[in-house]
């Protein structure tokens, strides 16, 4: 009662300094074992919250809270494979726990499987209409998908009139899909004073001025972020593209390889990684990322066009010819910076008009505005 009792007045590690002996004491305590985890967990002892939530839930498999908690940290530290199987067990063994759902739909999300996290937002949503947390990252996905129109749908059909930190940072990522960045930019920033330990917002005010070239702002503000959530990937990988226009390529790189080395699946290191390489001349190690890269995801056209440009950039111009055409094929739309590039190729390199011709054509057709290309191609159809 005494540990409950600091815990809920917000007083954790006295908590946690009361629950300590009892454990030492009462290891067979399923209760106990579960207090003694969370507390070393919302205290930072992860490593010994770790062991005792696992020991909990060899005590008993149905120990919803134990595999949430368990989810949390793995999560936290971007562990996002390990971290859906727990929430998923805490959903599976107890009564449903939005807090569970919410984990699993952000792990989900970072991970890269936009649908499944989608599905999970919106079932906390069907379960908790007003769940203003679950609303922002439902429409966290549609934007990152490209549906800015189903997000400003959701957000108008449920929460138009919300004014809580949650719904300003809907209103900055809407406005940051509609490239209205000053707008975005007071959204975050609203957000922020009225959630201070909320990552999110800072993140968002980064983002934003990561696009307009306020790379020292933006530093601070995923410094902010990081520090409520120091293992993000997101944030680390903006970070480190802050650092890369202020022209700290090596702190950048160390970011993306670190993130790397913790999130391996993760879709953008690679491409990050390839393109900072490649700033620093370095283009078989930007080859090398980029190679990694396709290993997880085989039909990524941007990557194969990042590889093929550094593949020129070594002359090595038959991988490169391979590389522009898998680029394409792998494209949905007509990609026309890969024709132009690989009518380049055949034009100035292989010296080889009849294919160049052929590519530059398709560029054209495809939506290419280059002067000089629509240029030679006219002079060639006349």
């Amino acid at each position: 009662q005494e540990v409950q009792t600091a815990y809920l007045c917000g007083k954790k590690d006295q908590a946690l300094e009361i629950i300590k002996p009892l454990y030492v004491k009462n290891q067979n305590s399923l209760e106990i074992v579960q207090w003694a985890g969370l507390l070393y967990k919302e205290c930072g002892g992860i490593d010994s919250a770790k062991l005792i939530l696992e020991k909990a839930i060899a005590m008993s498999s149905s120990c919803a809270s134990c595999y949430k908690n368990l989810g949390d940290i793995y999560r936290s530290e971007s562990n996002y494979e390990k971290a859906i199987k727990l929430y998923g067990q805490a959903l599976a063994v107890g009564t449903f726990d939005e807090d569970a759902a919410l984990g699993l739909g952000i792990a989900l999300l970072y991970s890269g499987d936009q649908g499944r996290a989608r599905q999970m937002f919106e079932k906390i949503l069907q379960e908790n209409p007003k769940s203003d947390e679950a609303l922002y990252w439902n429409c966290r996905v549609y934007v990152v998908l490209d549906k800015k129109d189903k997000a400003r749908e959701l957000f108008l059909n449920l929460c138009a009139d919300r004014k809580s930190g949650w719904i300003h940072c809907i209103r900055g990522e809407l406005f940051e899909a509609d490239n209205k960045f000053d707008d975005a930019h007071i959204s975050y920033t609203v957000a922020a004073t009225l959630m201070p330990e909320n990552p999110v917002a800072y993140a968002g005010a980064g983002r934003v001025e990561l696009v307009k070239r306020q790379y020292e702002k933006a530093i601070e503000n995923f410094g902010k972020a990081l520090a409520r959530d120091q293992h993000n990937v997101r944030y680390l990988l903006d970070l480190g593209q802050a650092y890369e226009g202020l022209g700290q390529n090596e702190a950048a790189i160390n970011l993306y390889l670190d993130v790397a080395a913790k999130s391996p699946k993760d879709p953008d290191v690679y491409l990050l990684l390839g393109n900072a390489f490649g700033k620093q001349q370095d283009h078989q190690k930007s080859v090398e990322a980029l190679k990694k890269g396709l290993t997880f995801y085989p039909k990524n056209a941007r990557m194969y066009f990042c590889l093929a440009h550094e593949y020129r950039l070594l002359a090595q111009l038959n991988e490169a010819v391979a590389a522009y055409k898998k680029a394409i094929g792998n494209s949905k739309d007509e990609y026309a910076e890969a024709y132009r590039d690989l009518g380049d190729l055949y034009n100035y390199e292989l010296k080889d008009s009849k294919e160049a011709k052929k590519f530059y054509q398709k560029y054209v057709k495809s939506g290419g505005t280059d002067e000089k290309v629509v240029q030679f191609v006219n002079r060639v159809e006349n």
